[in-house]
């Protein structure tokens, strides 16, 4: 099965017409996008993504504006929302799932939280064809990475390196002995993301993975660029024949 490369763009950033910009470049080398809705208080995000959610705030972004910008572009490829709880919680739940499905979203991945918790919202995101994406990490205890493994999860997020989101420069052998633990043990689709940044690391983890989501190294590119579109096109390029060689390059 082909690697899916899935460019993750903060909603709202640099501003609604940047982003719509983005969405429509990303989308161009993506087999999906993750789109992060901007939080005030987040636990997993990193230094260059928490700058970017904390300027689509002062901008206003919010659901219900994404939903507006969304229906203006309509992306093509599948959608994954990144989103703390807290913004999930408000009046009319229900609708704001229905209006996630017929975006194009297929998935939600929230953080905060816990599987154990999480039964009252899957239930719910099933009603509308969605699913809730859980995360797993070098972190998780094995009776609870058990758990993950065997929940009604479509797809499986896993966190390559210890600590928040950011830019690295290798994957450790202990990430790699934990993917490919991870890969024997399930035949859920398995998404990588944290420290994606580099065709050598897409190789180096693409044989045990099914896709690889690159966020900060995206923002800091597009914070760096200026917005450059060329630029943004050709490092997604990059990432893109490191994923279609991979076979060639077994880790």
């Amino acid at each position: 099965m082909p690697k899916k490369l899935i460019p993750y763009l903060t909603a709202g950033y640099p501003d609604s017409a940047g982003f719509l910009e983005l969405l429509r470049v990303a989308e161009e080398q993506a087999d999906a996008l993750e789109i992060g809705l901007p939080f005030s208080d987040p636990v997993a995000d990193g230094p260059v993504i928490q700058r970017s959610s904390q300027s689509a705030l002062a901008n206003g972004m919010n659901l219900p504006r994404l939903f507006t910008l969304l229906k203006r572009v309509r992306p093509q490829r599948p959608l994954h929302l990144m989103s703390y709880l807290n913004p999930l919680l408000r009046p009319g739940l229900d609708e704001r799932l229905r209006t996630l499905a017929r975006l194009g979203f297929r998935s939600l991945m929230i953080p905060d939280l816990p599987l154990e918790e999480s039964g009252f919202l899957m239930n719910r995101v099933a009603k509308h064809g969605l699913s809730l994406t859980p995360f797993l990490s070098l972190e998780t205890r094995p009776a609870r990475a058990r758990r993950i493994l065997e929940s009604p999860a479509e797809s499986i997020y896993l966190i390559s390196v210890r600590g928040t989101t950011g830019i690295r420069a290798r994957f450790s052998g202990e990430t790699i002995d934990f993917i490919r633990t991870i890969r024997g043990r399930t035949e859920k689709e398995l998404l990588l993301g944290f420290g994606i940044s580099a065709p050598e690391q897409v190789r180096q983890v693409a044989p045990h993975v099914d896709g690889v989501i690159v966020g900060s190294a995206l923002i800091d590119l597009i914070d760096r660029s200026r917005g450059n579109l060329p630029a943004i096109t050709q490092f997604l390029n990059r990432l893109r024949k490191g994923l279609s060689r991979e076979h060639r390059h077994p880790a």
